[in-house]
C-alpha cells in the first residue's frame, strides 16, 4: 500500500515511529520529530520533495527491496 500526501495536505508524524513499507509520494508537507522508517521488501519508489519534507528526528532507509 502506498503512502501519498496530496497537494495542499500535511502529515505531521510527531514524536512517534512510522514504518513505511510501500511507495511514498509527498506532494504536500511532511514533518516529523520521531522516526520514519522506509523499509520495503520489494522495489519501491520514494518521492520526498513535495512542498516540504522536514525531520528533526531520524529517517532510516532499509529493508530488502531496492529504493
Amino acid at each position: 500500500m502506498a503512502f501519498n500526501v496530496s497537494i495542499g495536505a500535511a502529515f505531521n508524524g510527531g514524536l512517534l515511529t512510522h514504518n513505511i513499507y510501500g511507495g511514498f509520494t509527498n506532494n504536500g508537507t511532511v514533518t516529523s520529530n520521531g522516526t520514519l522508517n522506509f523499509s520495503p521488501s520489494t522495489a519501491k519508489t520514494y518521492l520526498l520533495a513535495g512542498t516540504n519534507f522536514t525531520s528533526t528526528g531520524t529517517v532510516n532507509f532499509g529493508g530488502s527491496g531496492a529504493v
